[in-house]
């Protein structure tokens, strides 16, 4: 059943490089071979760090001060980054050190730079919305992006102007599970370019990417050695600690027995070091300490996915958890099914009726502050404080590490701590449009707790998982499908959580007539619409059971609401006989919907349902050769469009639409001047304006222009 719901795939492995001195390989289709590259210099001046040329960063990490060793990964890096035009991969285990190292290196050789940008890749979504960042930096590379309110034709902006800048810029995608998420965001013809890119991936992802990425170079980042891993304990727990002659420490033969038992995994020694200094332990108490839960150890890490659990951090999750009080457990508990990137506070804090949660009330606000501190100096959460507002972060190996143990102790045990999680998620994500109607005041809502419905996503549909289907939650999946489709933004996540919202349905056997299928259907029919041809039939079907579904709640409820809905079922199937020239037909229900928008408001009161109105029914004015009534039609549904959701993909689409028919209508230089507006905006359908252009100059005869614009096309999608 659970193969049902998850959409995911993972991607594959290259070989490992084994040498700890941060070996660099370049790797292409063809093979791998050995990277020459133009020596630079290995020292580091302070000096130059001390620069007034000031980086300008987009969502960069702030620098640990805490950062000790790696220098030879570090050189690597600068040595394959170096020269613009490059792209490198950063690969190693879970826990290895592999953002941490990235951050340093975009501190400590910042002078060969001009703008470091930071992109959060582990999800399209986060993808999407950290690279749109990037228009608002200081010193601003993008122009023109105050009118861009579609996040699509913002981020295509953002790419074409890293194409043509002269400033020197590097580009991180952090915690890459696929190439193929990133590469969109990649500027073609990256050679050619003033910019470096630097993926960071738990694995090698170069398998499934692209031809024109397959020419990058790989280094693997391996475990610290013994010496940078003694100075990592010893500089964390004593803050005092001399660098520079840390040999004649008091501890620095103990702290070398304790660096081993980590394994070399940076994770690992923060958590030492965090326990360390929390609980007043000496070194020496910390060994016996070790030693007796090793031996008592029975647990075994057969069976799980390779490299997921590591046995140092399983060893100091057991004695880390014994002297944790309840609620910090609990806590932790609830931090590992949320995004752990950005767990704010006002998820976690809030009037609570609820018994399980009700140490997270607001009059408890001493309590949390107290459990955070003690989590946060006990390294397992991260604090942070940007714009006056506290966010948490937890590592994505603790976070599994403390599913995993819910799994052992039952199904049961871990559907509980779930669904605290989902209630939190619940209350802060907005619910969608009960009449599926855009609401962009809900928008930034949205987007800032998206990333936790994704995380009960992947926890829910993950083969482990032991969670069933709920009605609640498949609500809460549709609501984050809807509001995908709404925005424009990530429609293939978007068409992902309708699918397994559906699938839960199925296997809880609710009724084929319900509402909650009919809205399903609606949104999965217009998402797949992007999809061409390929999915007429599957979108003619949803729509004929959305609106059979609707017609009968409405026969059993008159209510403005099943009215509406009904209304725009019977819309949407209009849409279909349009793209199966029933033109006629189609005609004749955009009339009977537009009945009913006047019995419900007027243009003024509900923008959104009379542009609909205007731009369907010109297109059949348009078939049926009223040009002139067509044209009048679809101008005012553009307007209406404009009003109604401001200046997005619904407006770029209507805008298209008025371009194909002033070009049926024989005006080639109205088509020509509208689709040279709208042809540079990122939306899957009026990218195809490029065509268009391309078409009318080769009617006008100036084939050099339509070469142009055929060519500079193909490029932006290549």
């Amino acid at each position: 059943m659970r193969d049902n719901y998850n959409c995911s795939s993972s991607p594959k492995n290259f070989d490992d490089s084994k040498s700890a001195g941060g070996q660099l390989e370049s790797v292409s289709g063809s093979g791998e071979t050995k990277l020459c590259v133009a020596k630079l210099p290995t020292t580091y001046n302070e000096s130059c760090y001390r620069s007034a040329r000031a980086v300008i960063r987009s969502n960069a990490p702030p620098r640990n001060v805490f950062f000790v060793g790696r220098t030879n990964y570090l050189e690597t890096l600068r040595h394959c980054l170096s020269s613009p035009g490059q792209i490198c991969v950063l690969s190693g285990e879970a826990g290895v050190g592999k953002t941490a190292t990235a951050i340093e290196y975009s501190y400590k050789y910042e002078n060969d730079l001009s703008h470091v940008f930071w992109i959060d890749a582990e999800t399209s979504g986060g993808c999407a919305d950290t690279y749109s960042l990037i228009a608002s930096v200081r010193n601003r590379l993008v122009q023109g992006v105050d009118v861009l309110r579609d996040q699509n034709s913002l981020n295509h902006q953002v790419r074409k102007a890293l194409e043509f800048t002269k400033h020197r810029w590097l580009l991180v995608f952090d915690n890459v599970k696929s190439v193929s998420t990133v590469e969109p965001y990649i500027p073609r013809g990256l050679q050619n370019t003033q910019g470096s890119v630097l993926l960071i991936a738990r694995i090698d992802t170069l398998l499934d990417c692209p031809s024109r990425l397959r020419s990058c170079q790989a280094l693997r980042l391996g475990a610290m050695r013994l010496d940078e891993s003694r100075e990592l304990l010893l500089c964390s727990v004593d803050s005092d600690a001399d660098r520079q002659n840390l040999h004649l420490h008091r501890d620095h033969d103990r702290a070398a027995d304790v660096a081993r038992l980590m394994d070399g995994l940076p994770l690992s020694i923060n958590m030492a070091a965090g326990y360390l200094r929390q609980s007043n332990c000496t070194l020496a108490e910390f060994i016996d300490i070790w030693k007796e839960w090793q031996s008592w150890s029975t647990e075994t890490t057969q069976g799980l996915e390779a490299g997921s659990i590591i046995s140092s951090l399983d060893i100091l999750w057991k004695i880390e958890i014994r002297e944790l009080p309840k609620e910090e457990r609990h806590l932790l508990e609830i931090l590992s099914f949320l995004d752990p990137e950005v767990i704010q506070k006002d998820l976690l804090v809030g009037n609570h009726k609820e018994l399980a949660l009700q140490f997270l009330n607001p009059v408890e606000t001493n309590r949390y502050r107290r459990m955070v501190k003690n989590l946060s100096g006990r390294r397992l959460v991260t604090i942070t404080d940007k714009n006056g507002i506290q966010t948490l972060s937890i590592h994505r190996l603790l976070q599994l590490k403390i599913r995993r143990d819910l799994v052992r102790k039952g199904s049961v045990r871990f559907a509980r701590v779930f669904d605290k999680a989902y209630c939190l998620v619940r209350k802060m994500y907005p619910p969608a449009s009960p009449i599926q109607a855009p609401e962009p005041l809900k928008w930034r809502t949205c987007k800032m707790y998206l990333p936790h419905v994704l995380s009960l996503w992947h926890a829910f549909t993950s083969p482990s998982s032991p969670l069933k289907p709920r009605l609640e939650l498949a609500t809460l999946f549709y609501d984050a499908g809807f509001h995908a489709w709404e925005q424009q933004v990530n429609i293939a996540d978007g068409i992902r959580y309708l699918e397994t919202a559906e699938a839960m349905l199925n296997d809880m056997g609710v009724d084929e007539d319900a509402k909650l299928r009919a809205d399903i259907h609606c949104i999965l029919a217009i998402s797949f619409e992007s999809h061409g041809p390929r999915k007429d039939m599957a979108i003619l079907h949803r729509r004929t059971e959305a609106m059979r579904i609707r017609t009968l709640i409405h026969e059993a409820d008159l209510s403005r609401e099943s009215d509406v809905l009904l209304t725009n079922s019977r819309n949407d199937y209009g849409l279909s006989l349009l793209g199966s020239y029933h033109f006629d037909e189609a005609g004749r229900i955009f009339e009977a919907c537009y009945e009913r928008y006047c019995c419900w408001g007027s243009e003024e009161q509900i923008p959104f349902e009379y542009a609909k109105y205007y731009t369907n029914i010109a297109r059949v004015k348009m078939w049926q050769g009223n040009f002139q009534d067509a044209i009048r039609l679809c101008y005012r549904g553009v307007e209406l469009f404009e009003q109604a959701v401001g200046h997005t993909w619904k407006v770029f689409l209507s805008q298209f639409i008025l371009a194909y028919i002033l070009l049926q209508s024989g005006d080639l230089q109205g088509a020509l001047d509208l689709h040279l507006q709208i042809c540079g905006k990122y939306d899957f359908t009026t990218v195809s304006s490029c065509y268009a252009v391309g078409a009318m100059y080769h009617y006008l005869g100036d084939l050099s222009a339509a070469r142009y614009v055929i060519l500079m096309h193909h490029r932006s999608l290549a």
